[in-house]
Formats: structure tokens, sequence, C-alpha cells
């Protein structure tokens, strides 16, 4: 579970920039709210702003987070980091980019940050909350051409591991290859691996690769068949069912523009395929199922609208974080979606009697509809901005830091007044220039 993270020097963020999930002190959905300890947290947060205001680049300084804990220990060692994309509109040459986070990880409060720019890591720190105030698992600092460590007094076996850590890779995640005895480092390890679910096109992890996984899945997981029907139910989507299956095709028979390009795949050359495992070609396959008049009709994949398709890609992201403890981050939910279906599901992770697990959405949208007071609470809507005067760099707020903004405002109709953030001025048509 997240409670904050922030972010300096990385795409568009020049200055540092924080996004919280510890709810404030209004009263506002307080039965939608998470409890931890003393925190009250939220369940959802939405980022609204025009086109290139970095909404995006604000998931993608979150993603970085979980992308260098999880394969910062793969990286050549003599080799650059690939993640660093500082702020761009800036003199600055190979100014540090710099990221925190505060979580909590098998009900253990944790803070980890680091700070590295093109070639090495200059900064890297992770405290375990056992009170009130952090204790120490470790700190490295870059000094000269040397990284100097401290561990905690509980945390000293682990110096052994400074060794094997380039100046290019995340102690935590090259230790959690290797300190198989220290569960806290296991622990956080496995929180990033699994436990935070990143759905944008385009973006590593496209959304045909969760396609997969929702064809998987309802090809091996019955409680995944039952909850999909009731979200079709719920969703009131008029079919009745979607059914997933492998079937098996004869390599022979596939056009041959196919079988090149699975020859070419498999390393295989033409007439070198002699038992039937090589023959026979395993592939998935999906159908929509409708009941007319007490018959069934089935749709193809691609016989769908695009709104079916993104459900389905989604739909094992949704399983999985509404039935296990998951943050799931969506780049423009309502891609593709009806209003009313994107505001909905921004609804299943607000109320407690679906998200019973305490999941956490984090999406960015342009749509106005769950701009809504009745449905999120003001320190859940989150805009971000840009100006000349700030070299154009990304500045992120909330609602809730506005002054004077009631609860019985029209808030979709200030949005787009521009009250709460910049938005689109479009000017004349000029032939002119």
């Amino acid at each position: 579970m997240i409670l904050q993270f922030e972010v300096e020097n990385n795409c568009s963020i020049n200055e540092k920039q924080r996004l919280a999930f510890i709810a404030d002190s209004k009263t506002e959905h307080e039965d939608s709210l998470i409890n931890y300890e003393k925190y009250k947290i939220l369940p959802t947060i939405g980022i609204y702003g025009k086109n290139a205001s970095g909404k995006t680049n604000i998931l993608k300084s979150f993603k970085h987070i979980r992308d260098m804990i999880r394969t910062s220990h793969d990286f050549n060692p003599a080799g650059p980091i690939p993640f660093y994309t500082p702020f761009k509109f800036t003199t600055e040459k190979n100014k540090p980019s710099n990221f925190e986070i505060i979580f909590i990880c098998n009900e253990k409060r944790f803070a980890y940050g680091f700070s590295h720019n093109s070639n090495e890591i200059l900064e890297e720190y992770l405290y375990i909350f056992n009170s009130s105030k952090p204790s120490k698992i470790f700190e490295r600092k870059r000094e000269e051409e040397n990284d100097v460590y401290s561990f905690g007094s509980k945390y000293e076996g682990m110096e052994y591991l400074i060794e094997r850590t380039h100046k290019n890779k995340l102690f935590l995640s090259v230790s959690s290859q290797w300190a198989a005895k220290i569960e806290e480092i296991n622990d956080i390890f496995n929180y990033f691996e699994n436990s935070i679910l990143y759905y944008q096109k385009n973006c590593n992890e496209p959304s045909n690769e969760w396609r997969k996984k929702t064809t998987q899945l309802l090809i091996e997981n019955k409680e995944a068949r039952i909850f999909l029907k009731k979200l079709i139910k719920h969703f009131n989507l008029e079919m009745i069912d979607i059914k997933a299956s492998n079937q098996t095709l004869n390599f022979e028979n596939l056009p041959q523009d196919i079988q090149k390009l699975i020859e070419k795949l498999e390393g295989l050359n033409k007439g070198e395929r002699e038992t039937k495992e090589q023959t026979e070609i395993k592939a998935p396959k999906v159908s929509f199922v409708y009941n007319i008049d007490n018959i069934e009709y089935f749709l193809e994949f691609v016989e769908e609208s695009n709104g079916i398709q993104k459900i389905y890609d989604i739909f094992s992201l949704l399983f999985e974080s509404l039935t296990s403890k998951k943050v799931l981050i969506i780049d423009e939910i309502e891609m593709g979606l009806h209003p009313i279906l994107a505001k909905e599901l921004v609804r299943l992770f607000q109320d407690t009697k679906i998200n019973i697990f305490g999941s956490q959405l984090l999406f960015t949208t342009h749509d106005i509809n769950i701009l809504d007071l009745s449905l999120l609470r003001r320190d859940q809507i989150w805009f971000v901005s840009k100006s000349i005067e700030q070299k154009y760099s990304t500045n992120l707020y909330s609602l809730g830091d506005i002054n004077g903004v009631r609860i019985t405002d029209n808030i979709s109709r200030n949005y787009l007044l521009g009250k709460y953030s910049n938005t689109p001025e479009v000017q004349a048509w000029r032939d002119d220039l």
C-alpha cells in the first residue's frame, strides 16, 4: 500500500513533486478509506490536466521506481542507467534524478529512496518504521569515486553484498538476489515485482501482454471465470460470457507467411518439423458469447468493439486488484470506454464491499464525469499544470490544496473554465503564418 511518493528531475518534472495517498482531515467519503494504524489512506487518486502537462510522467515516475528495483541488478556494469530521463528544458547536464516512496508491505511501513544520474547511483537508503521513528536498514552515498555504506545493527550482515553492487545498480535490487535470509529485503522486492500493476499502451508493457494474461487466467482459473461473469453483468455488457480456450492447429495448414514467421521465431527451417509436438501449434482462442432467442452466437476478438477489447485487456488487472491487495496504475482510464463505465471502474475501488482487500487505483484521465464529489473526496482529485514561467515543468497538486473549494461546487464545470488547472486555449485559425 502506498502512502506517498516524491520525484524530482524526471521527464517533464523539474522541481520536487509529491503525490500523497494519506487522507487529509476532511470528513468526506470516510467509509471508502483504508485504515492502517493512525493513517486513513485513499483507495483512489485521479490526475487531470491538459495534454502534454505531465499526467503520464507522474505515472512513469512511479513506474521508474518499480522498474529500477526489479531490473537494475541485471544492468551491464559498464553501461549507463537506461531509465535516466532528466528534465530537458535546462542548461544543467547530468543532473541527478531523485525518487522517494513511503509504503506499507506485509503490515510494515518503509521509506525508500535513491538518486542517480546517467551512469551511477549517487544515493540510496531504506528505513523501516518499527515505531514512530524510522530505523535504518541501509544507507549508501557516492563520495568522490567510492560508495560509502552504513547499516542498521540488525542488518550489518549485508555488508558482503557491497562488492556485488556496481555503481549503476541499486543495492536493494542486488541484495534481493542474494540476501535470502533477510525478510524485509525479500518482501520489498516481491512487493514491487508482483503487487504494482501498470497499464499503459506503448510503455514496455503493451496491452496485448495483459490480453495474454487475461486469456491464460480464464483458461486456468475457475474463480476468474466466475468473477468475469459478475463483471459482465455488473457493467451490463449485453453478452452472457467470454470463453477462452487453447486450440490445436496443424502447422502445415497455416498460411505461408504465418509459417515463415513461426519458423523464424523458433529457429526451425522448413522440413525440420518431425514430431507431433512440432507439427501441432497451440494457440489461444477467445469468443464473446451472446444469447438471442435462446440461441448462442459467438464473436471473435477482432470483431468486438474497442471498448470491450479494453475491458478484456484489463480484466486480469481488475481481477488481481479486487481479489488481493495490489496497486493498479492506469493511464487514460477512460480510453475506449463509455463515461459511465469509466466512472464505474473507479467506483469499484471506492466501494469497500467490493474492494475488500484495500487495493489502490492511480489513474490519469480527461473524463470530467469522474470529477464528481459524490464519488471522490477533494484530496483524491489531483491536477498537473505547466507554464512558461516554470520552464514548462510539471506542477502537481490536489483539489484539496486549493482554498475556497466547497463540496457543493460544480467542479467539472469549474475545471473546464480553468479555475483549478490550465485548460487548452484554442485560438482563431490563421493562414498567414
